[in-house]
């Protein structure tokens, strides 16, 4: 239970949440709600999955968050399923996700789970009811449906998928008491799409910044290359995938930026890191003499952060709004400074030649990899960077955010 006279209530509604971690955005979510369990009476979520288990409880100290897992509305075959999904059987199909057919799948599946939220309602008290995903226009009809609690929902990321996209987004969040994107830049964009400015509220994701084992130091690097058998004398170059609008795209431009660096320069080492269920054995043709591509586990993952020296991480969408991923505000709590191009929402986490590097384009991003090699103070460098995830991205600090949130809706 939250603190005494707290009467906060949430019900939060999302895609391929569990109970336990996986390999998701979620874990955001799941690293955040039992924090946000300290501050408020209770939580509890709907999770669209194919779990065969009905209901589980995610154990926190001193509390329990219920998870009610239901399968979503499901039309059709997925002809061209998301590895993710292929990996973990219990996530929801990747049309489920993306029109066109994800609208019609979310309507049937809110239709399905209407009694649940109402007899949550009455019996739970719910006070607030927040998406984690964008579930289209059905997420308006909620109020009429169920109970006229506010409803608030999480905008992730613009992705640019073109016009009629930008026609499609106002609809889904016209009528919503709250929309909650995750960059100031995203915000813009949703101010000129029409949304009302006063509906709009900025709260970045983040991390706990101690999880990972806080910022990593010079001797740590040099003892985790000789474990990985990477060259002390090389300065270690990582990139991962696939994240949030990180994708086959940008291991392709990020291998051909490897390569042109490995032919100039004697003193770089690169490693591909690649989630299990996004890795393919076909990848292998891109391995080479100081470019090395692996298949990752967490563990694993977090070895080779901790040892790299820079996160090598383009964009080819430059017309998308980045969030900014996850693995880049894990990467620069650690120390490791971020190496990217110039889009939207960059400029919320990386300042170019203060805590990472921000160059021109993709194609401009060999020269400044070549300038963060030269750079005079890389340590100091990587201490802002991590200076700048404290003081901006904490699981902690998105916490407040949504209570805060929350507390103005339910109080008008």
């Amino acid at each position: 239970m939250g603190g005494i006279g707290n009467n906060l209530n949430a019900l939060l509604i999302g895609i391929d949440y569990f109970a336990s971690r996986c390999s998701s955005d979620k874990n955001f979510w799941h690293r955040m709600l039992p924090i946000l369990a300290d501050r408020i009476r209770q939580i509890m979520v709907i999770s669209f999955n194919y779990r065969t288990v009905p209901t589980e409880i995610q154990a926190t100290a001193g509390h329990s968050i219920r998870v009610f897992n239901v399968r979503p509305s499901h039309l059709g075959i997925d002809l061209h399923p998301d590895p993710a999904t292929v990996h973990n059987k219990e996530k929801c199909h990747s049309h489920f996700k993306s029109p066109p057919r994800s609208p019609l799948e979310y309507f049937l599946s809110f239709v399905r789970i209407c009694p649940l939220i109402r007899l949550l309602v009455a019996e739970q008290c719910i006070t607030n009811i927040h998406c984690m995903d964008n579930f289209g226009p059905v997420m308006r009809f909620v109020k009429r449906w169920v109970s006229p609690v506010p409803v608030s929902v999480s905008a992730m990321g613009y992705y640019a998928r073109g016009p009629l996209h930008d026609r499609y987004l106002p609809l889904c969040y016209r009528g919503l008491d709250a929309v909650v994107p995750f960059s100031v830049a995203y915000r813009q964009k949703l101010l000129e799409l029409g949304l009302p400015g006063q509906r709009l509220y900025t709260i970045p994701w983040g991390i706990d910044v101690d999880s990972g084992g806080g910022g990593s130091t010079l001797e740590e690097r040099v003892e985790l290359k000789r474990l990985l058998d990477i060259d002390l004398d090389c300065k270690l170059i990582l990139w991962s995938g696939f994240i949030q609008q990180i994708g086959e795209k940008e291991l392709y431009a990020s291998v051909e930026i490897a390569q042109s660096l490995i032919q100039r320069r004697q003193d770089i080492y690169f490693v591909f890191a690649l989630k299990p269920e996004c890795y393919r054995a076909s990848y292998q043709r891109f391995a080479a003499s100081r470019l090395r591509i692996l298949p990752t586990t967490n563990d694993v993952f977090l070895r080779l952060l901790r040892a790299a020296d820079y996160l090598l991480s383009p964009v080819t969408n430059t017309n998308s709004i980045v969030t900014p991923p996850l693995t880049w505000i894990e990467a620069m709590a650690i120390g490791v400074p971020v190496v990217t191009n110039e889009l939207p929402g960059v400029e919320d986490v990386v300042r170019s030649g203060e805590n990472g590097f921000v160059a021109r384009s993709v194609d401009d991003i060999p020269l400044a990899l070549d300038m963060m090699l030269s750079h005079e103070n890389q340590e100091g460098m990587r201490k802002r960077a991590r200076e700048h995830i404290i003081a901006h991205y904490t699981v902690a600090q998105s916490a407040v955010g949504y209570e805060t949130l929350w507390r103005n809706l339910q109080n008008g």
